[in-house]
């Protein structure tokens, strides 16, 4: 995908699009320098699968917590697993009629909290997926997307639009779209923010368009990909720096422990010492 100097290495980047769990992969003369997962789930599931077996109006209107008995009705601790099929993942909410945020990326030293929508069209993104990739339209409406994250726990955004019904087989078309926020922000007033698009189809790369903030004026006058790839590889150490330490458990899947960082690093990014921030409250539904 690129080439980069990386402490003093020449550097290049490979890239896995055509697997539902794929990697970017840092790679220089001395061998791997970097290698991040890409994890990604579907946000649409069989709602009949889901809540315990039973319909969904008498869960909500039981009066009392239906599914935390059916949990805890056995002599085992509830199973990870079981607990994730209860309910279906929670795809879109508004407020007076506007799209609020699905999830949003940030620093810690900067105010500016920048939110990321799933349907773009009824909301004010800072760069709407729309305009650059018009045809992911009907994957929202359908509301067939999946989502993920870049390097395990990493607030670094990943969202795929399929574009066939067929997707993720090997033969499916889809853009992918991953965001972070540069973590060293100029400002504590306006967080920088890096986009990248790619349009793939069967094992080919289509497309690939990248984005420093907002879409450029005039264009076209993209960034280059070089630029995206030094982002990235400075969002992993600066998080790792903060948080790549501390306690080490032992739990039955690696992804409740990623789980757990993932929100710490959310929870950094929206506070300001022990004080939430508030200057984008507007934005992000507050």
């Amino acid at each position: 995908m690129a080439t980069i100097e990386l402490h003093g290495e020449h550097t290049a980047i490979f890239e896995d699009f055509f697997h539902p769990d794929g990697h970017v992969v840092f790679v220089s003369e001395s061998g791997v320098v970097l290698d991040l997962a890409k994890s990604l789930v579907p946000t649409r599931t069989d709602e009949k699968a889901c809540y315990a077996g039973h319909a969904k109006e008498s869960v909500l209107g039981a009066g009392h917590d239906l599914l935390r008995e059916h949990l805890l009705a056995g002599s085992d601790d509830p199973d990870p697993v079981v607990i994730a099929g209860l309910l279906p993942p929670i795809r879109r909410a508004s407020y007076r009629g506007g799209e609020l945020p699905h999830t949003f990326v940030g620093s810690p030293n900067c105010l500016d909290v920048v939110p990321l929508h799933y349907d773009p069209s009824g909301a004010r993104p800072r760069l709407n997926p729309l305009v650059v990739a018009p045809e992911i339209r009907g994957a929202i409406r359908e509301e067939r997307l999946f989502e993920g994250v870049v390097g395990g726990w990493l607030p670094a955004v990943r969202t795929v639009y399929p574009l066939s019904a067929g997707y993720p087989a090997e033969d499916g078309r889809a853009w992918e779209m991953i965001a972070f926020a540069v973590p060293r922000a100029p400002s504590p007033y306006q967080q920088p923010v890096w986009y990248r698009f790619v349009k793939f189809a069967g094992d080919q790369v289509v497309e690939a368009r990248y984005f420093d903030t907002y879409l450029p004026y005039p264009l076209p006058g993209e960034p280059s990909p070089e630029g995206f790839y030094m982002g990235l590889s400075d969002l992993h150490e600066f998080w790792h720096a903060r948080l790549g330490g501390g306690m080490q458990v032992d739990l039955p899947e690696r992804w409740i422990g990623e789980f757990c960082r993932h929100s710490m690093a959310l929870e950094m990014i929206t506070r300001s010492g022990d004080h939430p921030n508030l200057k984008n409250s507007s934005d992000l539904g507050g």
